[in-house]
């Protein structure tokens, strides 16, 4: 799964975490990547965002597809 939020002291800049799926639902993720990403602008940072969570809604229901 993936975590997506935005940094308080930058507007321009992601933080997004990429974690290793687990096979039991009540163990702690484990991060596989941890990165910061800085772009030019607000706006840019802001589309980037949205396609990700559209992208991360997109897998989960083929995921869904797949088991169904």
């Amino acid at each position: 799964d993936m975590q997506v939020s935005g940094v308080e002291d930058d507007s321009r800049a992601l933080n997004i975490i990429i974690h290793k799926p687990t096979s039991n639902p009540h163990a702690k993720p484990v991060p596989i990547l941890q990165a910061n990403f800085i772009f030019a602008d607000h706006i840019r940072c802001i589309i980037a965002k949205q396609r990700l969570a559209k992208g991360r809604i997109q897998a989960r229901r083929m995921k869904m597809q797949r088991i169904a």
